[in-house]
């Protein structure tokens, strides 16, 4: 049987892939995909989002959420974290909870803002918003923002904080 040094290892690496793939769909969707879409006529713009956000949405929700595991697998099964007094009384157990309640309300935000991303780049009469990219904009430097700051809460528990 595998040691518990085996699974923790897996439980960082299983982490740091969902980061990457969640960061990674999120960023070539808020961007690439997006600045992409405005380029096109609005109904071929329009179709290609739906597909795209079909496509990814299911990735992103499993990515988001293999983070979120690992890491409570990490604080908890393999980490300091075994007793609720410790989760609120320790720096350590503050910043696991920080980071996680960071994490859930990236995952929140990122599935409505694929939900209404259609209708923030395209007005009712089917032309371009005239702020489309500035609305891809500020949504993918929000998003990155989220993201350092889970980063942070990462690094901070690391070193012990």
């Amino acid at each position: 049987m595998p040691s518990s040094e085996f699974f923790e290892l897996l439980s960082q690496t299983l982490n740091m892939f969902g980061w990457m793939v969640w960061l990674g769909a999120l960023s070539i969707g808020g961007y690439v995909v997006t600045k992409t879409l405005v380029a096109l006529p609005p109904r071929e713009g329009r179709a290609a989002l739906e597909f795209f956000t079909r496509t990814a949405e299911p990735i992103v929700i499993g990515a988001s959420l293999l983070v979120m595991a690992s890491a409570v697998m990490a604080s908890t099964i393999f980490g300091p974290i075994d007793s609720i007094w410790n989760l609120y009384a320790t720096w350590y157990g503050r910043t696991a909870v920080v980071g996680l309640v960071l994490a859930v309300m990236m995952f929140l935000r990122s599935r409505q803002r694929f939900a209404r991303l259609k209708n923030l780049l395209w007005d009712k009469n089917d032309s371009l918003h005239p702020r489309a990219s500035a609305i891809v904009r500020n949504g993918l430097i929000v998003d990155l923002c989220g993201f350092g700051a889970v980063l942070a809460c990462m690094e901070l528990m690391t070193i012990g904080l």
